[in-house]
Parts: structure tokens; sequence; C-alpha cells
């Protein structure tokens, strides 16, 4: 049943091979002995009678897959509501595995507590991380890397997404990353520096409620800048080392060497092609990782950014402490990376699949946030039609290539991107 799940939504040796080098735990578990794991394995029935059952219309399996999923749900919920220290014993990769196939039911069939899910589920996964302690994971093990990789972008947008710091940001978790040559990855810098941002929330939400002694501002004021600018770092020195990752394409591109700039097929570049908002956009030609490292850069840059401002908003006093940044400065920062997520646009709407439309949906969610806080009406103006635009090309997809994905990242985009409304006092989601 497990080679049918996976058939079915990796049908081909070319998708089998991108699920290997995307680092998927998916990959590895064919391979793993569930006679002794019976958690993992009730935990993976659920999501083949859920995923092989909705496809094939068997409501048998549809039904099947609903008890399952309470019973992991029921185990899971004993695992972390009991005292520290007293965990029920069950083996810690399988419970934190569970969790993880858990967030990839099919959202078509309805379960318990599924509003807000994936975030619940993987906020679950991080406060059992803190139960366990880090050397539960063994890094020379491949399958225990794996679950650590797989771990870290969902806990760093459920934290942001809450405001609430992240066990995965602790110095021993952090350490993980270098226990060995093959625990280390080509994110493995940006993730030591980012995996802080959440703290960073808490500690300034902390201080805005309550009176605070005017060091602890400077401190807090201090750390943002020390994280933005170290992003800045990763981010140039892996451009260095690429010689530049993408190009800018002008929206009237007539010349020989890009006659196809826009695809009259994709519902945002016809859009795109009618506004002056935007006039060039980033058309990229380099290996995914390289589109990653430029997105990352822009995205952690515009968060930070609406941090400090958030500080200058509500406590106007912080400016003394941004020694080589005025807020104007900061104001022009945050404007400038919101306005490149939305030249990145092109490049996300060219993907035929809705992991890619969520992710463009969840860019320009966190450009729009941004305009409308600072009365920006053209570029709000262009968001809100692009999303339209891409609403229909998520119709589009659903309806005559991909009814739907695994992908669950799409859930968790609206709380993170609520960060950029840094006027609004409480934004924190769960």
């Amino acid at each position: 049943m497990l080679s049918d799940f996976l058939n079915t939504h990796f049908p081909t040796a070319e998708a089998r091979a991108g699920l290997a080098n995307r680092r998927s735990y998916l990959a590895a578990l064919p391979d793993i002995d569930l006679t002794s794991t019976p958690l993992l394995r009730i935990a993976i029935d659920t999501l083949c009678f859920a995923h092989i059952g909705s496809k094939t219309g068997d409501m048998r399996l549809v039904r099947e897959s609903q008890a399952s999923y309470g019973k992991v749900l029921n185990s899971l919920i004993k695992a972390t509501s009991a005292p520290a220290g007293e965990v029920p014993y069950m083996e810690p990769k399988a419970v934190i595995t569970s969790i993880m196939l858990l967030c990839l039911y099919d959202d078509s069939i309805p379960v318990p507590h599924q509003e807000g899910g994936w975030g619940t589920h993987y906020w679950g996964a991080q406060q059992l991380l803190r139960a366990y302690g880090a050397s539960f994971l063994n890094m020379a093990e491949p399958f225990d890397r794996l679950i650590f990789w797989n771990l870290r972008m969902p806990t760093l947008f459920a934290g942001v997404a809450r405001r609430k710091a992240i066990i995965l940001g602790e110095p021993q978790w952090l350490a993980l990353a270098e226990a060995n040559v093959e625990s280390r990855g080509p994110l493995t810098d940006f993730y030591r520096i980012v995996m802080q941002i959440p703290a960073l929330l808490e500690r300034t939400d902390n201080m805005m409620a309550a009176e605070t002694d005017p060091t602890e501002t400077e401190a807090i004021c201090t750390d943002i800048c020390k994280i933005r600018q170290d992003v800045k770092d990763w981010y140039e020195e892996k451009t260095r080392r690429t010689h530049g990752n993408y190009l800018e394409v002008p929206v009237t591109f007539t010349t020989e060497e890009e006659p196809n700039a826009f695809d009259m097929e994709i519902e945002e570049h016809c859009f795109m092609t009618t506004s002056d908002t935007f006039t060039t956009f980033f058309r990229f030609r380099t290996p995914g990782y390289l589109v990653k490292n430029h997105t990352y850069d822009i995205l952690m840059g515009l968060l930070l950014d609406c941090t400090l401002l958030r500080l200058l908003h509500f406590q106007p006093e912080s400016a003394s402490f941004l020694k080589d940044l005025s807020p104007d400065e900061v104001e022009r920062s945050a404007y400038d990376n919101a306005r490149n997520l939305c030249r990145s646009i092109h490049h996300y709407s060219n993907f035929l699949s809705l992991p890619y439309v969520d992710f463009t949906d969840f860019l320009l969610d966190m450009a729009q946030n941004f305009f409308e806080e600072v009365g920006a009406l053209k570029e709000l103006g262009w968001c809100q039609a692009v999303r339209c635009a891409t609403d229909l090309r998520r119709t589009r997809i659903k309806n005559t290539i991909q009814p739907r994905t695994l992908c669950r990242m799409g859930d968790a985009g609206p709380g993170f991107a609520a960060a950029t409304r840094f006027r609004t006092r409480n934004i924190a989601q769960g």
C-alpha cells in the first residue's frame, strides 16, 4: 500500500529521484522496519488509506483513514500533554515521523482538529523535541538526518507565525547540523542564522507588552540588526561563489535574446504585461537552490525590516539604538524587499504545480501586507490583482494537472506573512 501511495504522487523514476534529491524522508519510508514501531505503521496506513481512498473514491478506505487518524492523534496527544520527564514511552523517531506524516493527510477528508492542523502538528513536534533532547537523533544515521532536515523549515514557519521561540534555534540543536560532514547541507549556515528569529520576535513582543529597561530595548535592536546583516552576508557570500544568480527581464522585452519572456497562457503573466507598476522582473537562469538563496534573502530581509519598523512604530525611542540606520532607511529597505518579492513572481508563476502556486501566493501576501501598512496603493493593487490571477491558475491546475498536493507549506503562509503587518499590535497566530 505504501508503494501504491508513493507511485500515485511520484509516478516516474524522475519524480522519485527528485524526492530523494530534495532529501525528503518519504523516500526512506519503504526501508523502515515497521514491525517494531506500531505507531509509525498506523500513521503510514492513515496516510495511504486517505490518499488512495480519496483518489479512487473508495469510501471504505476513507473511513478507515479517519479511524486510523484518530488513533494516531490520541497517542500523540498523550505524548505531548504529559509533564516534562514523564512522556509515555514511544520510540522518539517514530513519534516525530508520525506527526510529520499527519501533516500530509488528504485535506479534502474531514478529521478532528483540521483547522490549523499543519501548524498545530509541527508545534507539537517541536515541543516533543524539547522533551526528548537533541541526543535522540544520531546524525550518523541517514534517516535521522532526514528527520532533522525536514523539520527545520516547517518549524521555522510555525515559530514565526506564533512569534514564539523554537527548540531548533537553541545551541544544542543548531550544533546537530555540524555533527559531521554528512549532516551539513547547502543551507546549514542559513538555518544557523534564521532559527534565532522566532525567539527574537517573542522577545520583541514581550518587551512591548511590559515596562522594559532601555538596555533590553537596545539589546533587541542590536540583535535584530545583527541577524539582518548576517542574512545579507550569507547571501552575498553565496552570490560571490556563483557570480550572481539572476537577470532582470523588462516587461516589454522584444530583443532576439528573450523573445518569449512572458507566456500568455500563464494568468499572472497576462496581467504583468498590462500593468506599469513593475517594469522589470527577475527571471532566474540558474539551479533551483540558487533561486532559493535569492528568495530567502529577500524574505528574511523583509521580515527583519518589519520587526524593526514594529519597534519604531510602537516605541519611537528605539530609533536611538539603530547605530547605522535611520528609520527612513529601514522603511526603504523593507519597501525594496517587498518590491523584489513581487519581481520574483514572474519566475515562480512559470511552474504548473500546486506547491508553487501556494508559494507564489505566500510571497504576494507578504508584500501586500507591507504595502497596505505603508499606504503604497499602486503596489497594493498590483498584489491584489496578481493574487486573483494566481487563484485562477490554481483552479486551472487543480482541474487539469494536479488535483491535490502532499505539500502543506501553503497552510503556514498566512501566519508567517502577518509579520509584515508592523502597525498591528497582536499578530501572533495560534
